[in-house]
């Protein structure tokens, strides 16, 4: 029973597809024994454009390495990297992107550019990261404020993950869970949707410091506040 219930909720996370595909990357270079193991989708919404790298397992061993974007064809030198199993924001990684994948096991990392202004960098809903689950995100500035619209089915939950900039902070704490990874000077905002309904609408307000803010003060505050430190 345990596992048919786990099986049906790592098929919600998978269905629907996708518009596109992903493309393997190591064709005709596999970096496994068995064959192709690297898969890049890219998705394309009207309020951001990110990548979605598959590193698929099927030896016994650990596979562990990096990939260097310029071997994904990106052209860039830095991304954000956002582990969606394990739900861990892995930071800025510059030319190349870590892998450590377990035997027998899949990362589905999320690959993206950062702003200058709070943004959605994942979900734990669905392994495209917001382009089946999430639409309509639009950030006001006047109002310092991120809104936008989820989708999934009546009852369940899920979580958004929103990057923080330095420089902002949420208006509100509450029904937050906030996490301050000093390790990678960011800080990451959980938040918490149930669907009453198939899509719900979400709104979250932020607020700019007025003086320029240390780690020391973002910890300590996250502390008083009850977020959780990465």
């Amino acid at each position: 029973a345990h596992s048919d219930t786990y099986r049906k909720e790592l098929i919600k996370k998978c269905l629907p597809q996708a518009k596109n595909g992903a493309v393997p990357m190591d064709l005709f270079s596999p970096i496994s024994k068995q064959g192709p193991s690297m898969f890049l989708q890219e998705h394309v919404t009207d309020w951001d454009q990110w990548y979605v790298l598959y590193v698929i397992n099927t030896d016994s061993e650990v596979l562990s390495g990096s990939i260097s974007y310029d071997s994904l064809g990106l052209d860039t030198s830095e991304m954000g990297v956002y582990d969606f199993w394990d739900q861990k924001y892995l930071g800025k990684q510059k030319e190349r992107v870590c892998v450590h994948v377990e035997p027998y096991s899949t990362k589905v990392l999320r690959l993206f550019k950062h702003k200058t202004y709070p943004t959605v960098i994942s979900t734990d809903m669905h392994v495209s990261q917001g382009a089946v689950d999430l639409k309509c995100i639009k950030w006001d500035e006047e109002n310092c404020m991120l809104s936008g619209c989820a989708v999934r089915g009546v009852g369940e939950t899920g979580s958004l993950i929103v990057s923080l900039p330095n420089g902002y902070l949420p208006a509100s704490y509450m029904n937050n869970n906030v996490a301050r990874s000093d390790l990678h000077d960011e800080t990451v905002i959980y938040k918490q949707i149930r669907f009453h309904r198939a899509q719900e609408t979400f709104e979250i307000r932020f607020k700019k410091e007025k003086r320029k803010t240390s780690k020391d003060s973002v910890a300590g505050r996250m502390k008083i506040y009850g977020g959780a430190s990465k």
